[in-house]
């Protein structure tokens, strides 16, 4: 994101399931589920009213883009979607022609809404 221009004070930043997907041992993380994003999504809602004068909204990642339709419905928000941008994902952008140039061009995008 830095790549892009953004500042940490230019975002909030939401994990679309806000609670921890890993095993008792606190040593494997997994990927969120469908029911595990359904379950999130009230408290997305109330994250996303809580925010004044939000103009837009980027879901990073696979289970963040499920949150899409929903989010249309509870605001009008702008709502752009990109590859994931954590580092641990780095398979994803080193894989995936052109993943990291999307990303930063979607954080850009982002930056360039909330200017408007």
């Amino acid at each position: 994101m830095a790549d892009a221009g953004v500042r940490p004070a230019d975002i909030a930043i939401w994990n679309v399931v806000p609670w921890y997907l890993g095993n008792e041992e606190l040593s494997k993380i997994r990927g969120a589920k469908n029911t595990d994003v359904k379950q999130g999504l009230r408290y997305l809602t109330a994250v996303v009213a809580a925010i004044e004068n939000l103009q837009c909204i980027v879901l990073a990642g696979g289970a963040a883009r499920q949150a899409h339709i929903h989010l249309s419905h509870n605001t009008t928000a702008r709502i752009l979607s990109c590859h994931h941008p954590s580092p641990i994902p780095e398979k994803v952008q080193n894989t995936v022609a052109g993943a990291r140039e999307e990303i930063v061009s979607v954080f850009r995008c982002m930056l360039g809404i909330a200017k408007q």
